[in-house]
């Protein structure tokens, strides 16, 4: 039975790497792109999809699902595989109806990794992390790389940031993690020359190496090997900001980036983070977008100069020429690669309850790299209707400077396909904020985002009895096309 069992080990973890050696050459599971990007395979191709980080450090217990949706109209099967801190792998076939999600309770308390392998059709995996405090919905990721970057992460008292490195492949992985400060950048002693065996999972408390940092970027750099890597932040100070906020690396930095949500609102603060990973000083423009604003009466862009492997704060609360209240849009443009994320904390009362303002949950913690492509299909995962919270919104994000955007939103639940509302005009350069509330009245699902032209989507829900907001990434699907330029950066 051990020899069999050790069979079935290793033969999973070699169709692993073919899997991931097919989708590298391009083998007709991802859309054409000159941009790297988690997207929705073409129709009746096969995909796997990893998700990291099953837990974080801190006094809140916390529960990880993984959520499959299959969009399409015939089942999809699909095999799970938890990797642990050894080798050793926990597996699960499942099945997910047409047109639905399935959520996939953990495959037991040593396992520190998740990899969902779609065998027979296309869909899209989440994961989320919840406790009695905090919670938080992610999308996994298809693309297993070499490099991931992390623009910002906190480990002052009473927050703890958690790093997972998810090595599903046969060979071992070798590589360090560079830590970027105000005060300089430097490979701590216990970072360097890290090895995560193949088929296992490692997690690491960057406290243990970086302590008491509000503000910290790093980065992730096999120099053999390919893994995947998430950044679990947690605060749960006593009396003070208590939330969760689960982010991906981002492993292909870009010259342009659009995030589509953003709001400002009593008790909330909202920063963008800019990390430069090339070896020279980049200059950046940062344009906000309020709602609802002529293109003329546009607040002038942020134009900033970020130094080679360093970081860049805007603290949006903080700036005049911004409204303190409403929705809000970020278009980046920089002048070679970079990676953007935009971190929002809350503490206290805000907000009316409706999409177009700051969420009414007293506590919350949730952060998004954007988006560097459009697209004229979106699949947002994992919206959650809880009876005590009830906001869920889809953010939808028009680039063009000339023409609307005509789109048209479809519930994904139950075996249906349900159109929410009429189709909605998102005029040029501006965000729809779309209450997704009615679309989910008593169970999860997903929403699909339909378009004539391209666009980018967001989602952002709320948690009242866990204090917490997600901020959701959507995955592109059809017409798929790197972010065009605006003519901003140098």
């Amino acid at each position: 039975m051990i020899r069999r069992a050790s069979i079935v080990v290793a033969v999973a973890l070699a169709m692993l790497g073919l899997f991931a050696l097919d989708r590298g050459t391009g083998g007709g599971a991802r859309l054409e792109t000159a941009v790297a990007h988690p997207s929705l395979p073409a129709s009746g191709h096969a995909s796997t999809w990893y998700c990291p980080a099953v837990g974080a450090a801190g006094s809140t217990t916390l529960t990880h699902v993984v959520i499959v949706t299959n969009p399409d109209r015939k089942v999809l099967h699909a095999r799970v595989t938890g990797f642990k801190a050894a080798p050793g792998t926990a597996i699960k076939a499942i099945e997910v109806a047409p047109l639905s999600q399935v959520e996939v309770p953990s495959l037991g308390p040593d396992v520190t990794g998740v990899v969902v392998e779609l065998l027979d059709g296309r869909g899209t995996v989440a994961h989320r992390l919840s406790g009695t405090n905090a919670e938080d919905t992610g999308r996994c990721t298809d693309t297993p790389a070499r490099s991931w970057y992390f623009p910002s992460a906190n480990t002052e008292l009473g927050s703890s940031a958690t790093l997972w490195l998810l090595n599903p492949f046969p060979t071992d992985a070798s590589l360090d993690i560079s830590v970027a400060t105000p005060d300089g950048v430097r490979v701590p002693q216990n970072f360097g020359g890290l090895v995560i065996p193949g088929g296992t999972s490692r997690r690491i408390e960057l406290a243990d190496s970086v302590q008491r940092r509000p503000q910290f970027a790093f980065s992730v750099v096999a120099t053999s090997g390919q893994i995947v890597a998430e950044l679990a932040q947690i605060s749960d100070a006593e009396g003070g900001l208590r939330g969760l906020r689960l982010q991906l690396g981002v492993s292909n930095p870009g010259r342009r980036w659009l995030l589509a949500d953003g709001f400002g609102g009593a008790a909330s603060s909202e920063q963008l983070v800019v990390y430069n990973t090339v070896g020279a000083q980049v200059h950046v423009s940062v344009a906000v977008i309020p709602a609802g604003v002529d293109v003329s009466a546009l607040p002038e862009p942020f134009e900033i100069d970020v130094p080679s492997h360093r970081f860049a704060v805007i603290d949006l609360n903080a700036e005049t020429r911004l409204d303190d209240q409403g929705l809000r849009s970020f278009r980046v443009e920089a002048g070679s690669d970079v990676v953007v994320e935009r971190v929002v904390s809350m503490r206290g009362e805000g907000g009316d309850g409706s999409a177009r303002t700051r969420p009414q949950v007293r506590s919350g913690l949730a952060s998004s790299t954007g988006s560097a492509v459009t697209a004229h299909e979106w699949l947002l995962d994992g919206v959650d209707p809880k009876t005590e919270s009830p906001l869920s919104v889809a953010m939808i994000s028009n680039p063009s400077p000339s023409a609307i955007a005509v789109v048209q939103l479809f519930a994904i639940i139950g075996g249906s396909r349900i159109e929410i509302g009429q189709s909605q005009e998102v005029q040029a350069g501006t965000t729809l904020a779309f209450d997704l509330t009615g679309a989910f009245p008593t169970a999860a699902g997903s929403v699909l985002v339909e378009s004539h032209s391209p666009i980018v989507v967001e989602g952002r829900t709320t948690a009242a009895t866990h204090r917490d907001l997600s901020v959701i990434e959507a995955v592109p699907g059809a017409g798929i096309a790197p972010l065009a330029s605006t003519g901003g950066g140098s």
